[in-house]
């Protein structure tokens, strides 16, 4: 939803931030309660994603074919899904309304209450850099005011433009998931402000409350600029995205595949889309892979977490260029060890020499002798005996 939005405001020389547009965005990507103009905007611009989505045809002919696409037909058709559900809450009455909102805050608080609570939110308190003793307090009651007002840090400004009393209507994107259209399935520890770098924010002498509002009022501005730098490169034809729902490796292994000169280009493999399922993996969608299918750049967020670096380094290896500028990023979230300095070697089962001998990846600490974050924030964590604690590897 967010870069077909985008894509929409190609006519725009520069966004602000205290703009319409840019409001709107804001409030769909990260609100969970939103004034009934932006729904209705959600409702009809879901619609006509719904319409573009009918066929692979349809979908390279709409607006966003060139530089939206998907690998495989069943991506497609489970976008579709999603983008129907939430022009679907068009049809909902003012009762039914009334009981998505209960069903949607019983979710979260139930998530609360099994999650972590009231503990710290690291994403946000990372972003705090040099200020962090001062962001403790402010980042620490974010989350929970997220939760209980459905907008980003119970911001005053948001709050006063909710409409329908002070309440909003829910937005249907934090609703409807893949994995139920019955059960309202948010997750317990969002915060919208981990994605920013807050530092501006928290000066010291500042009471809570208004450190919570500057601290919106910067990720504001941060995520115009984002969104300001997307859409000057989808006019400049320099950004092309394509997505996949399904086991990260097996598509991996299939990209390979096709980039291979040495296999025939026969796509009857046994690979499926992920586990319990016996749907096949297959690029029959609109997204077709021109040129090389090697990669300058690869992130794999944290799905060493869910796979672990064992499985990921060799698939990965496979798919990046050969050149002293090529990099691998992983991270892990969940701590594991007491001695975080041995994790990598835990992980992979062997020392890091031998690993870069057989996969021919180095990490650039090992050769650097430096590294360029904090980990200030990770200390706090494991004293606090928080089971979060990043670690990435480049």
């Amino acid at each position: 939803m967010l870069f077909t939005l985008l894509m929409e405001l190609n006519n725009k020389l520069h966004l602000t931030a205290g703009s319409q547009e840019m409001s709107t965005i804001w409030n769909i990507f990260y609100h969970y309660f939103i004034p009934l103009d932006d729904l209705q905007k959600l409702q009809e611009h879901a619609a006509q994603l719904a319409e573009a989505s009918k066929s692979v045809e349809t979908w390279i002919a709409s607006p966003h074919g060139a530089r939206l696409s998907f690998f495989s037909t069943s991506t497609l058709s489970k976008m579709r899904t999603l983008w129907l559900d939430y022009a679907g809450t068009r049809l909902l009455n003012g009762r039914s309304q009334t009981n998505f909102r209960s069903q949607m805050k019983h979710e979260i608080a139930r998530g609360a209450r099994e999650g972590f609570g009231g503990r710290m939110s690291l994403g946000a308190l990372r972003g705090a850099g040099a200020q962090l003793m001062n962001a403790m307090l402010p980042i620490m009651l974010s989350p929970s005011r997220f939760r209980e007002t459905g907008v980003v840090g119970g911001n005053r400004k948001d709050m006063s433009l909710l409409g329908n009393k002070g309440l909003g209507y829910v937005n249907p994107t934090f609703y409807f998931t893949s994995l139920s259209k019955e059960v309202c399935n948010f997750h317990h520890n969002t915060n919208p402000l981990d994605g920013f770098h807050l530092s501006p924010a928290f000066e010291a002498g500042k009471s809570p409350d208004l450190a919570i509002e500057d601290a919106v009022a910067v990720a504001k501005s941060q995520f115009c600029e984002w969104c300001d730098a997307f859409i000057q490169a989808t006019k400049e034809h320099r950004l092309r995205i394509i997505l996949h729902v399904g086991d990260a490796l097996h598509l991996c292994h299939m990209i390979q595949k096709q980039g291979s000169e040495n296999l025939n280009n026969d796509w009857n493999l046994p690979l499926f889309l992920g586990p319990w399922t016996s749907a096949p993996l297959a690029f029959d969608g609109p997204a077709k892979l021109k040129g090389s299918t090697r990669f300058d750049v690869i992130d794999t967020s944290n799905l060493a977490d869910y796979y672990g670096n064992l499985n990921i380094i060799p698939i990965a290896e496979q798919l990046l260029k050969r050149s002293t500028t090529s990099v691998l990023y992983t991270e892990t979230l969940i701590y594991q060890l007491k001695n975080r300095h041995q994790s990598l070697n835990v992980d992979l089962c062997l020392i890091n020499p031998t690993m870069s001998l057989i996969t021919g990846l180095s990490p650039s600490g090992t050769f650097q002798d430096l590294q360029y974050s904090s980990n200030m924030v990770e200390q706090v964590a494991l004293r606090a005996r928080h089971n979060h604690c990043r670690t990435r590897v480049s």
